[in-house]
């Protein structure tokens, strides 16, 4: 298990290049100004969210002004509507010659990466 205060720390640098991860909410904030530029300095470049479509709106409306001005690196965020709420938390980090799989409680924030008490298990294959 993973100790959700280090969970970025505990990523190998330059062995993964993409990620793909899920959750229910999202803070914009947090997104472009930590979890990106801690995913860059690991060589993570290729960035990819699927949150709650109702979630992603809202802090698409709230936060607008984080998009404006230049950005460090691509990314792409994609909200997923149904009945009911999307809630899944997935990492899924691609590298040249590795996965890493981590499934876990904490949503795309500053509280569900950090703060809040959350449990994370990663699953590892090499070659």
């Amino acid at each position: 298990m993973i100790d959700h205060r280090q969970l970025f720390k505990e990523i190998p640098a330059g062995k993964f290049h993409s990620v793909l991860m899920t959750s229910f909410s999202l803070n914009l904030y947090y997104w472009e100004i930590q979890l990106l530029r801690a995913l860059s300095g690991k060589g993570i470049n290729y960035v990819s969210a699927i949150v709650d479509a109702d979630c992603l709106s809202e802090q698409l409306l709230k936060f607008s002004k984080a998009f404006t001005g230049s950005r460090a690196l691509d990314f792409s965020l994609h909200g997923y509507k149904m009945k009911g709420a999307f809630h899944p938390k997935i990492q899924f980090y691609v590298g040249r010659d590795s996965v890493l799989v981590l499934v876990g409680s904490g949503n795309l924030t500053i509280s569900g990466h950090g703060k809040n008490l959350e449990v994370w298990t990663p699953v590892m294959v090499e070659n």
